[in-house]
């Protein structure tokens, strides 16, 4: 395991690559989840991710050698609105929804009591909402809305397929991604590109929510580097082109899939009932395929602030090697992770 716990020194060594002048294909999966929110924990995660773009590409902002992918992730991945009639999603077709007249009682003249603060956790973070109790409502005064009607439009969320299905990156019509309708939106993921500009805008745009399921984080930062669908965007799994995949992540998975929805909570780590085991067990599957012989993807893994064992053990195997397993203890950890984690990128793209 590698500790990380000291600031950054710039690694000056350079070595050799048996890749040639091929590309590096670089995704990083990204934890927006609600978690990051104190401690501007997601303000630098943004600045690691934003600075390891700037090491990729340079001074010049021009490296045709590289090409980065961002896959923000919380309990759902985003793969934005434009894949609405792609062959290989399902479920993601407008759904007109009709409601009758009706009415409802409202209480303009209650009285309240003393407000009563109730403690919840919220992706594993303690947090409270205040609750004022009525002491007399009063006469009732109706409401009334008249029949209608409303579209529900899907806005770019995907769930799982069923088990094992959602184990493998690739999709077809035969096996398609379900859309998920009404689920809390991450920001949306962004294929592999080779402008960093639009690369850092993106990272420079996320924002902390939802709760935490690492294994569709991994998932997509998987197929945005994969040469078949849904993107069919990487090079073929060949060996002539190095794909990375970097996951950064700061807590426990706190939901788990009932197929195709990430909803069942896990009643210690959040606030409901579910199962964070099954979702430990999928996480590592996930990883493993991830670096199968026949994909070989290079993983490099960042538990931030991590506390929790198992999802740490979980971490450290999935990274590719151990010195590509990072226990980042503090923000200047993290920061220091992404950047050794950039100059070795750098290294390997600049190699003759």
């Amino acid at each position: 395991m590698q500790i990380i716990g000291v600031d950054y020194v710039p690694v000056t060594a350079r070595t050799e690559s048996s890749f040639g002048t091929e590309t590096i294909e670089v995704a990083i999966a990204l934890d927006t989840t609600g978690s990051m929110e104190p401690g501007n924990k997601l303000v630098d995660a943004k600045k690691a991710a934003s600075d390891l773009v700037d090491t990729l590409f340079g001074p010049s902002g021009v490296n045709p050698r590289v090409k980065v992918a961002l896959v923000p992730f919380h309990y759902y991945v985003n793969i934005g609105t434009a894949y609405k009639n792609a062959s290989w999603l399902t479920g993601a077709a407008d759904v007109s929804v009709s409601y009758a007249a009706g009415c409802y009682d409202t209480y303009p003249n209650a009285i309240y009591g003393t407000p009563i603060v109730h403690s919840y956790l919220d992706d594993g973070v303690p947090k409270t909402w205040t609750e004022t109790p009525v002491i007399s409502y009063g006469t009732p005064v109706p409401s009334c809305w008249p029949a209608g009607s409303y579209t529900n439009s899907w806005g770019g969320v995907v769930g799982s397929r069923n088990y094992p299905a959602d184990l493998q990156a690739d999709v077809s019509v035969g096996n398609p991604v379900p859309a998920v309708m009404g689920a809390a939106y991450p920001a949306p993921l962004m294929r592999l590109s080779n402008d960093p500009a639009q690369i850092k805008a993106q990272i420079n745009a996320l924002s902390p929510s939802g709760e935490t399921f690492i294994a569709p984080g991994l998932l997509w930062g998987w197929r945005v580097l994969s040469p078949n669908l849904p993107f069919a965007d990487g090079a073929p799994y060949n060996g002539n082109v190095k794909k990375i995949l970097i996951l950064m992540t700061d807590g426990a998975n706190t939901v788990s899939p009932s197929f195709p929805n990430h909803d069942n909570s896990d009643p210690v780590k959040a606030h409901d009932s579910g199962d964070a085991t099954s979702a430990d067990r999928l996480t590592a599957d996930t990883c493993a395929n991830i670096k199968a012989p026949a994909v070989g993807i290079t993983v490099y893994t960042i538990a931030f602030q991590v506390t929790d064992t198992s999802i740490r053990n979980i971490l450290q195997s999935c990274a590719s090697t151990p010195a590509n397993y990072y226990n980042a203890t503090s923000n200047a950890a993290m920061l220091s992770a992404f950047a050794q984690i950039a100059n070795s990128l750098m290294a390997l793209s600049l190699s003759k």
